[in-house]
């Protein structure tokens, strides 16, 4: 069964999403408690911090989907204060992962403006970066065991991530099996979309149906970076870099792994063995053309992610009898299918 030929179906519950997901008291409210937060750290630090993360944290959906998720779980008083919190919490270890990945890929631009170790030089960066990461982690003292141990545990798992990536860049190997890729974005993306949700499952004590999502929303995260992936090359847009910066800092995906089991082989290799920004406009025209040639197949693997997402969440619903959690696993369903399928 073919689930994302129902996407025209679903319409609605994407407006839906729209309204409560990028609702803006609530987005005021969140905004708040992060730069109450952000206010805490020593100046001048907070200063440069609180200046970069409001400049490139985007929709903040990470932190959103956290709270909204305990929204709908029915959260009391202080259970929405932490997930508040820990959506803070979340967004500042994002913010801190970003500090130290642009660093380590040499990228002048985020978003537009001057990454941070360009604009505060390379030691600050890795300092503040530091800062913020393990500043983010003493709110840990107000969560419950379990909440903060996960928290820990997923912010291992991105790293590895990361690290995982960064191997294969450093050693330069171009034999990266497509496996290789989605375990990539199984440890950074799709474990950071699904520790958003089963966090507010632990703050509001539904930690049961939080596990038995973990398949839905590692595939779901799985095919939120494929679609980022693919609008980069189909679109033609950014997304706060300069355009096609993957390919300046040579970062392996699976449109990588496609072209190099084409003809082109050497060739790429020789482009993608360059140093970060001296990638000529006909090396990258070169490279985005074989890309647009295997973006068919990349959409069909996204769309394969998506499809087991959505089975994945239909299992458990259909085995779910409380109306709370079934009012949040329709949501849930939304959001999945709307940022699966974005185009911006």
């Amino acid at each position: 069964m073919d689930i994302t030929n129902d996407m025209n179906n679903n319409l609605s519950e994407h407006l839906d999403v729209s309204k409560i997901l990028f609702d803006e008291e609530l987005m005021k409210e969140f905004k708040d408690t992060l730069q109450d937060l952000l206010a805490q750290i020593p100046y001048p630090h907070n200063v440069r911090l609180t200046d970069f993360i409001s400049h490139n944290s985007g929709k903040m959906i990470r932190p959103l989907i956290v709270i909204q998720s305990a929204k709908l779980l029915g959260a009391n008083e202080p259970q929405l204060h932490r997930a508040f919190i820990t959506g803070s919490v979340i967004e500042m270890l994002h913010n801190a992962s970003l500090i130290h990945d642009d660093l380590l890929d040499g990228s002048p631009k985020r978003r537009s403006s001057e990454t941070y170790h360009e604009k505060h030089g390379k030691n600050m960066a890795i300092s503040d970066a530091d800062l913020l990461w393990s500043y983010s982690l003493t709110h840990g003292k107000i969560f419950e065991k379990d909440l903060i141990l996960y928290l820990l545990n997923e912010v291992y798992t991105v790293n590895k991530g990361n690290s995982k990536e960064l191997e294969i860049r450093m050693r330069k190997d171009y034999d990266f099996t497509r496996d290789d890729i989605i375990e990539v974005m199984r440890m950074k993306t799709a474990t950071v979309f699904y520790a958003c949700v089963n966090g507010s499952c632990i703050i509001t004590d539904h930690k049961e149906l939080g596990k038995k999502l973990k398949n839905c929303l590692i595939n779901a995260g799985i095919a939120f970076q494929l679609q980022d992936d693919i609008l980069d090359v189909s679109g033609g847009k950014s997304f706060g870099k300069q355009n096609y910066w993957d390919i300046q800092e040579s970062k392996p995906n699976l449109f990588l792994h496609y072209t190099l089991q084409t003809d082109h082989r050497s060739k790429i290799m020789e482009i993608y063995s360059k140093p970060v920004g001296e990638k000529s406009d006909d090396d990258m025209k070169f490279v985005i053309d074989l890309f647009c040639g295997v973006l068919d197949k990349v959409i069909d693997i996204k769309n394969g992610f998506m499809n087991t997402a959505l089975e994945e969440l239909n299992i458990v619903t259909e085995n779910v009898t409380d109306p709370t959690e079934l009012r949040f696993l329709k949501m849930l369903k939304a959001i999945v299918i709307a940022l699966g399928n974005r185009t911006k």
